[in-house]
C-alpha cells in the first residue's frame, strides 16, 4: 500500500494492522518523524519507564528555577509567552537528552514534545492561517507546558500500547520516505519504483497554502522546537501543491477546471482577479505531476486509487476537484469506478470564511469530502 500524501502516517497504521507492507511519503520533516513513530511499535513498558524519569527531572529543574536555552526560532517571544518559553526549553533539553540512549524512544517523546509546543503557543485556533492570539485573550492566557506534555504523554503511551499488542505476530513493515510527490520515484528507487504498489490510499491537499490551509504553517513552530533546519521548513508550502506560481495555463485536458478557471478570473472583487487563477492553476499542475507519477508507481492491470477529497471553494467558485481528477487522470490510465461522498464530522479550520475580508459577506467552507476510486 502506498500514501504518496502520508501526513502523520494514519493510513500506514492501518495497513500494518491488516498485515500489508507500507509505503508513506511527505515533504514534511515532521510529519515523517510522527509517522515513523506511529508505524513503529514500542514497549509500553518502557515508555512508562522513561516517562517517569523525564518527567522527574523536568518537574525537579522547573521547581528549582533552572533554566535551559531555547533553539534559535524567529519572533519566538511574539509567538511564546516568557513562562511556556522556559518549561518547553526545559522538556526540550531532557527529550533530547533521550538520543544517547535510544533513538526509538526519543522521537516518540519528541512528538510528545512537538504537540505540547503547538498547544502551548499563542496561535489561534481555528484558522487557515497562523494567526496571534487576541492581546485580551493572551492577558488571561497561561499555558502549562508540562502539564499539557505530561497528558500528551499519557495519551499516546495508552495509543502505543494497543499498537503494539495488536501488532505482535504481524509481520508487516513501513517505509517512511521524506521527499516531493512530484519526483515520487526519484525518491528511494530501493523502496518506491515503477510497479511497486498495487494499492494507494490518500488524501492530498484540498489546495495550495495560499487559498486554503498553510499546511507548512501548523507545524513550523513545532518543528523549529525540535531543531529541524530552518530552511526547509520554511520552504515546506512553497513545495507542496501549487507552492509556487505559473507563468502559463497548461492544458491539463479538464473541461471541469477549464470552466472553473474561468470563473476564478472573473469573480474577484476587481471582476478580473487573474492572480487567484493562477494559484488554481499551479495546484492542478502539480497535481497532475503527482498523479503521473502515482501512476508509474501501480502495477497496471491490477491495481486501485483511492483519493479523499475536498471540493474548496475560491472567490466564491466552488472547484469541483473530484470531477476535475477523474478528467486530468484518464490520459494516465485511471479508469474511474466510484465516487462516494461524506460529511466532515470536525474540522480544525473555520466552518464560514470572508474570501473578500468584507465584513459580514461569508460563505461556508468544506463541510463534505469526496472518496474516489479508480482502478488502474
Amino acid at each position: 500500500m502506498l500514501d504518496p500524501f502520508m501526513g502523520s502516517g494514519g493510513v500506514l497504521v492501518e495497513s500494518l494492522l491488516k498485515g500489508n507492507d507500507a509505503i508513506g511519503v511527505d515533504l514534511n520533516p515532521l510529519a515523517v518523524l510522527i509517522a515513523k513513530v506511529k508505524t513503529r511499535p514500542l514497549n509500553p513498558k518502557t515508555l512508562n519507564e522513561n516517562a517517569r524519569m523525564l518527567l522527574e527531572s523536568i518537574s525537579h529543574d522547573i521547581e528549582s528555577g533552572v533554566s535551559y536555552s531555547p533553539p534559535t526560532i524567529p519572533r519566538l517571544d511574539f509567538w511564546y509567552l516568557p513562562n511556556a518559553i522556559r518549561e518547553l526549553a526545559i522538556i526540550r533539553h531532557y527529550v533530547l537528552e533521550l538520543e544517547e540512549k535510544d533513538n526509538a524512544i526519543a522521537d516518540f517523546f519528541k512528538v510528545c514534545f512537538s504537540l505540547a509546543a503547538r498547544k502551548t503557543s499563542n496561535i489561534r485556533n481555528g484558522e487557515f492561517k497562523l494567526y496571534r492570539k487576541r492581546k485580551e485573550d493572551l492577558q488571561k492566557y497561561n499555558p502549562k507546558p508540562l502539564r499539557v506534555f505530561n497528558e500528551i504523554v499519557n495519551s499516546n503511551i495508552a495509543k502505543m500500547r494497543e499498537f503494539y499488542e495488536t501488532m505482535q505476530g504481524i509481520k508487516a513493515e513501513a517505509h517512511i520516505l521524506k521527499g516531493n510527490t512530484k519526483q515520487l520515484l526519484e525518491i528511494n528507487p530501493k523502496v518506491l519504483h515503477e510497479g511497486s504498489a498495487t494499492l494507494v490510499v490518500t488524501s492530498p491537499p484540498y489546495g495550495d497554502s495560499h487559498t486554503t490551509v498553510a499546511y507548512g504553517q501548523y507545524s513550523r513552530y513545532s518543528s523549529l522546537w525540535l531543531g529541524f533546519d530552518e530552511e526547509e521548513v520554511f520552504k515546506v508550502d512553497s513545495g507542496a501543491l501549487g507552492g509556487k506560481p505559473i507563468s502559463d495555463f497548461n492544458d491539463l485536458e479538464s473541461p471541469t477546471l477549464d470552466n472553473a478557471i474561468s470563473e476564478v478570473r472573473n469573480a474577484g472583487i476587481n471582476a478580473h482577479d487573474e492572480t487567484r487563477a493562477r494559484e488554481v492553476a499551479a495546484f492542478f499542475a502539480d497535481i497532475d505531476k503527482c498523479m503521473a507519477e502515482i501512476a508509474k508507481a501501480l502495477k497496471k492491470g491490477q491495481s486501485h486509487c483511492c483519493f479523499v477529497l475536498g471540493n474548496r471553494t475560491v472567490r466564491r467558485v466552488q472547484l469541483l476537484t473530484d470531477k476535475i481528477l477523474i478528467e486530468i487522470g484518464k490520459k494516465y490510465g485511471y479508469q474511474h469506478l466510484v465516487t462516494k461522498y461524506r460529511e466532515i464530522p470536525t474540522k480544525t479550520i473555520p466552518w464560514v470564511n470572508a474570501p473578500e475580508n468584507i465584513a459580514g459577506k461569508v460563505v461556508e467552507t468544506m463541510n463534505k469530502e469526496t472518496i474516489v476510486i479508480w482502478k488502474f
